[in-house]
């Protein structure tokens, strides 16, 4: 995982320090914070660069609570997995980080184990969901090169309609049906129709 990073925010020094040569261990770099108001500068709009990350971060925070901290990240839906750090088992901070969008948290003192396994869990789910999200953005670009009577085409083909039953509603001829379909075909990458149905639910379910 030698190109995963984590973000570390937290006001104790040598505690970062400790987990940052733990980090280093297993090839995870870690870019500390010791202000979440660093942080969060260093943060803001730099979303979409990120990859196979994920962030820890302390609940108790000088400046701004980690909670706050936490809120303010997950609005965005490219930020990184979070992990919350408690040195104290608080319940409703615990559920109200879960509720915010926390991935995950973890309670002061805890072992290097099952903190790098909670962090490669983290960093494979940012993986994941960047995955997904490049995967939409390709299947809404290929839905936009498709012409106005293209997308009628395709809707009646999603709706399950049979090229006889799409000439008559849209007033052509089934060999133009067929025609469009195989160019709406190519145009989004699909070999069958089952395939074609597929790109096309999961486009308009994401899309706009």
């Amino acid at each position: 995982m030698s190109d995963a990073k984590v973000f570390l925010v937290d006001d104790d020094e040598s505690f970062c320090s400790v987990v940052t040569s733990l980090l280093k261990s297993v090839k995870i770099q870690a870019e500390t914070f010791y202000s979440p108001k660093d942080f969060l500068k260093a943060f803001e709009g730099k979303s979409e660069h990120i990859h196979n990350a994920c962030v820890i971060l302390d609940m108790r925070l000088p400046e701004i609570s980690g909670l706050d901290v936490l809120e303010k990240i997950t609005a965005d839906p490219l930020c990184p997995p979070v992990i919350m750090l408690t040195a104290h088992a608080d319940v409703p901070s615990a559920v109200r980080a879960m509720k915010s969008g926390a991935f995950d948290f973890i309670e002061k003192p805890f072992s290097g184990q099952s903190l790098v396994d909670l962090v490669q869990k983290a960093i494979d789910a940012d993986r994941a969901k960047r995955g997904k999200i490049r995967q939409t953005r390709t299947l809404m670009a290929r839905l936009a090169t498709l012409s106005k009577r293209e997308r009628e085409v395709l809707d009646l083909v999603v709706a399950g309609k049979a090229s006889k039953q799409i000439a008559e509603e849209l007033g052509i001829s089934i060999h133009t049906v067929d025609n469009h379909r195989a160019h709406i075909m190519s145009k989004m990458h699909t070999d069958s129709l089952a395939d074609l149905v597929r790109a096309a639910v999961s486009a308009k379910a994401k899309g706009p």
